[in-house]
């Protein structure tokens, strides 16, 4: 199937921990403190996450549906990282028993049937899960028990002290915590769900899921210790994610192995990039940009997708061509103080069109989503683009966005701190072209 133009849905709910507090910047560096939200057992808690994005997704789709249809348009939807973990942060198996991944994706198959939902590109946010043979003794190990109370002790008296020694204390905890991750105990994999729904030429519909690994650690990942006094958790001081290798480029050869690059569709296909937030700040689509294969380059980026708890679209990380789209949704914070509603304007040199997400009873659940459009790319020096200088953005019309209600079952707030969250929609009069 030949698509020609793109919309795209931001589903804006906070991914964050419950009871939430931040040692250091909210939206800088610094750790937090609370509660993972789940549902206690493995199946409760999935089968509520699908729930919520059956919910999520049906509401777009009502709404899509009341507007002109058109073959040839491809609808990309996208939910933050962390949409799916357990209890203890990510879900915890044993070796021989069957990765949560796995379940997950094959129930999200099931729920997303592709003869109902043709022409879409999901982005189920990400999964967290972790191999361990015995949890009970890891948490229960001197080693954990000291780097988590070494946290809880460094994070206290930094809310306690004053000028300079305050600072000091952030920098012990901060070098406290990079020493231990180069030491973890435990190897936590985060992965981005994908689902395709897209049509052939003949109008059948061939479902594909992948998958893409996250690479760098941030330290809004983990939380540097429970607040409720919980010592069975994946704490900061503990995890490390498996490296990638990404020396002959990140294009995707099989969908479930580490890669970010695939294409879509056909004849030309569209050329995507999945960047999961602190991956964005390494430029990875970016830095990896060659992929030279026996065939030669790969095509240059249409679309760059960025599903984040804490991070927004970045002038030097884009890596799209002219023409082509960066598109993030965002589950920690909000960029401004416009609420609900469709906004236009420059976010961190990028001009896009955004809108933010604040729950009402939680100031500090908060999400956002953003889309831009390249006009023309960075400057070049010695043949690489290595800097912003230069790059330009279209302006967008933000009579072509809507943001929509989500409705959401009561057992929500066992998963969600922040709320249902709302639905950002981009490109509801005028399908975006691509290039």
């Amino acid at each position: 199937m030949r698509y020609r133009k793109l919309r795209f849905v931001a589903y804006a709910v906070p991914t964050t921990p419950a009871r939430l507090s931040f040692i250091g910047a909210r939206n800088g560096p610094g750790s937090l403190v609370g509660c993972y939200a789940a549902k206690p057992d493995f199946d409760s808690d999935v089968a509520t996450r699908i729930r919520i994005l059956e919910a999520a997704v049906d509401a777009s789709e009502d709404y899509l549906h009341r507007l002109p249809r058109e073959d040839d348009v491809l609808t990309i939807f996208m939910a933050p990282e962390f949409f799916f973990h357990g209890p203890a942060g990510p879900y915890l198996y044993r070796p021989g028993e069957e990765d949560p991944a796995d379940v997950v994706t094959d129930r999200l198959l099931r729920a997303f049937p592709a003869e109902r939902y043709r022409h879409r590109l999901f982005v189920f946010g990400s999964i967290l899960s972790a191999c361990i043979a015995s949890p009970r003794r890891l948490f229960a190990e001197s080693d954990a028990t000291v780097r988590n109370a070494m946290a809880r002790d460094l994070a206290t008296a930094w809310l306690s002290a004053e000028g300079p020694i305050k600072t000091s204390i952030f920098d012990m905890l901060t070098n406290f915590v990079k020493i231990s991750r180069g030491q973890s105990r435990v190897e936590v994999r985060n992965r981005a769900l994908v689902l395709q729904t897209t049509a052939k030429e003949n109008g059948d519909v061939q479902p594909l899921a992948m998958r893409s690994d996250k690479y760098f650690v941030s330290n809004a990942d983990f939380l540097l210790f429970d607040a409720g006094g919980r010592t069975d958790v994946i704490t900061e001081t503990m995890t490390s994610y498996p490296r990638v290798d990404l020396s002959t480029g990140d294009w995707k050869q099989a969908p479930f192995d580490h890669y970010a690059k695939f294409a879509v569709g056909a004849d030309p296909p569209i050329a995507m990039g999945l960047e999961i937030c602190v991956d964005h700040v390494d430029r990875r689509l970016r830095r990896y940009g060659a992929d030279v294969n026996e065939t030669g380059r790969h095509p240059v980026l249409n679309v760059q997708l960025v599903p984040s708890c804490g991070m927004q679209i970045l002038a030097d990380s884009v890596a799209v061509a002219p023409g082509g789209y960066v598109f993030n949704c965002d589950g920690q914070y909000d960029l401004d103080d416009t609420r609900s509603r469709p906004a236009a304007g420059t976010q961190g040199k990028i001009a896009c069109l955004y809108a933010n997400y604040v729950c009402e009873q939680s100031p500090l659940h908060a999400a956002h989503s953003q889309l831009c459009r390249v006009a023309a790319p960075a400057e070049e020096v010695q043949g690489a683009r290595t800097a912003s200088d230069g790059i330009s953005f279209d302006h967008l019309d933000p009579a072509n966005m809507a943001v929509l209600p989500v409705e959401a079952g009561d057992d929500l707030k066992d998963c969600f701190a922040g709320g249902a969250g709302e639905l950002h929609v981009y490109g509801v009069k005028r399908p975006y072209p691509i290039p």
